[in-house]
């Protein structure tokens, strides 16, 4: 089973029906590790602990200085990672094996918009399976509705709030032990849905894909 954001796909999706997705991780924290067996343990909705590594790197069209990446999970699960700023001789090296925290979704196929990532890349990684189960992420639907209008500063600016600023104000970024206690409510709480268009089209939304 893979627990992942769908993306702001507007095309109805049911429990039972089967998909087809690019896998897309944003890494939100990691270390360098020597030896470690190959792991993805779920905390919560889309965010995952997990051990990688990185098997390829695209030039970043965008940044002359950073690179997108190709992550290896296990053998038969592999991610696109985008990297937007962050220079490639600090950031993640092909090879290395890390260990971290990150949130799983869809990306679509990053080929169509970069012509230094080749489409046999993104087809390399192109996964099919069946939904098994569809809810809400609660953790951001309340943040929006309690939280951010008492708050002038987001992370992103423009007065607008993002899923970053929701997962900072319940620890996430600073302590991820923190995080899953503050959190633990949620995890509790899950409701199912048997489609999509149970849920209005500003829900945050998740699957989880049995493939």
């Amino acid at each position: 089973m893979l627990t992942f954001n769908p993306g702001k796909d507007h095309k109805m999706f049911y429990v039972g029906e089967k998909i087809q997705f690019y896998p897309q991780i944003v890494i939100d924290q990691y270390k360098a590790v020597e030896t470690v067996e190959p792991y993805l343990r779920h905390v919560i909705y889309d965010v995952f602990e997990f051990s990688f590594t990185p098997v390829n790197k695209y030039f970043n069209n965008v940044n002359d200085d950073s690179y997108h990446y190709l992550i290896e999970i296990f053998p038969n699960l592999i991610l696109f990672c985008f990297n937007w700023t962050k220079p490639c001789k600090s950031y993640l090296q092909v090879g290395q094996r890390y260990e971290g925290y990150g949130q799983l979704s869809n990306c679509g196929d990053a080929s169509e918009e970069n012509r230094f990532i080749p489409s046999s890349a993104m087809r390399s990684i192109y996964r099919s399976g069946i939904v098994r189960g569809i809810t809400e992420n609660l953790l951001m639907k309340d943040y929006s509705r309690d939280i951010a209008p008492t708050r002038k500063q987001f992370r992103y600016g423009n007065g607008v709030s993002c899923y970053e600023d929701a997962l900072e104000w319940y620890g996430y970024f600073r302590d991820v032990e923190e995080f899953r206690t503050r959190t633990l409510i949620y995890r509790e709480k899950s409701i199912q849905y048997n489609g999509t268009d149970e849920l209005s089209q500003t829900s945050s939304i998740v699957f989880c894909v049995d493939m």
